[in-house]
């Protein structure tokens, strides 16, 4: 399974996450076969505005 761009307060296992954001309580979740990507993307000019290079 895929999720994209979402809010969450659970982890599944078997799960690519990409640009999620996570509110999750303190309790262990099974993170099994999950993949985690939070990126975001720069152009260089925006990255020399912001001090970044």
């Amino acid at each position: 399974m895929e999720i994209k761009g979402k809010s969450l307060r659970e982890i599944r296992p078997n799960t690519n996450y990409n640009a999620c954001s996570f509110y999750v309580d303190d309790k262990e979740y099974d993170a099994t076969n999950c993949k985690f990507h939070n990126y975001k993307q720069f152009t260089k000019d925006f990255a020399k505005n912001q001090d970044y290079l």
